[in-house]
């Protein structure tokens, strides 16, 4: 059986939390500085935890220089990271962290497959992996840590007051979805169940908060791969022509399980949305 994780937090603690966003909510040289020096030493060790946890491998670098440029790049992201919304400062820096990590050894190994001779490889090396495959997992890692930064940056948005702690449970799932054994829909439920300590007649509010997720996702994910990562928030409350043929065409008006859901998370849009447009056709 897996070891359980330890829930005491030594060096990233309540105090640390707090400095983070005294930090961040003030312009005052000398008070910055007296914030950071208690964020610092908590930051190397979210780095230092990570690069072991990754098993940071495909580099010749020292190991103290690989973790101090984990350690800039956090403190370079940490005015990212938005009080007050529910998320732990500890959480962001920590998946900020792994991230960092594992696109570096995509990258390094990118590197290593493209330059060291096959003869200097060893037998147990693995030929079936493609330069594709790894630029593939690299922008997969990539697409959902700046999706994670969106929805934490624009949670108020996205969710009524009520359902943002369900929110909130959702994107703590996907920001350790290593925890989770089996990633199919009812099993990553049950997760979310038990770690919260909630019971499972609030499924349908697990539910709608997985659904509007899904929803943010198709529309930021559209303007992600055109290049644009900004945190601005997407609301969509339209159908475009396009769209409103297909669900014409596959929608049957009055019928149960019609796909009217599945269409609207498709869609960028609120269900409201695609029953309005089916009552005027």
């Amino acid at each position: 059986m897996p070891r359980k994780k330890n829930p005491k937090n030594n060096y990233f603690n309540q105090e640390v939390e707090d400095a983070v966003c005294a930090y961040l909510h003030t312009t005052d040289t000398l008070e910055r500085e007296k914030q950071f020096r208690l964020i610092y030493p908590a930051l190397c060790k979210i780095a230092e935890v990570w690069y072991h946890k990754t098993k940071f491998c495909y580099s010749d670098d020292d190991m103290q220089d690989v973790m101090a440029n984990c350690v800039a790049w956090l403190v370079e992201k940490m005015p990212m990271f938005k009080c007050g919304q529910g998320t732990k400062a500890f959480s962001y820096y920590s998946v900020t962290a792994r991230f960092y990590y594992i696109a570096l050894a995509n990258k390094n190994f990118r590197y290593f497959k493209k330059n060291i001779p096959l003869s200097s490889m060893t037998e147990n090396w693995d030929v079936a992996n493609s330069d594709t495959a790894d630029y593939i997992h690299s922008e997969n890692i990539r697409m959902l840590s700046d999706f994670m930064k969106y929805c934490n940056h624009n949670l108020e948005r996205m969710f009524t007051t009520k359902f943002q702690f369900y929110g909130k449970m959702v994107l703590d799932a996907m920001e350790n979805f290593e925890e989770i054994e089996d990633l199919r829909r009812r099993k990553v439920l049950g997760y979310i169940f038990k770690k919260n300590g909630i019971s499972e007649n609030k499924k349908t509010n697990i539910t709608k908060a997985i659904n509007t997720l899904t929803t943010q996702f198709n529309l930021w994910k559209d303007r992600w791969e055109s290049g644009d990562d900004s945190l601005e928030f997407i609301k969509k409350n339209y159908l475009t022509s396009e769209e409103q043929k297909i669900i014409k065409e596959n929608i049957k008006i009055g019928k149960k399980n019609n796909g009217t859901i599945a269409y609207a998370k498709k869609f960028g849009v609120n269900v409201s949305v695609v029953n309005n447009y089916l009552k005027l056709t």
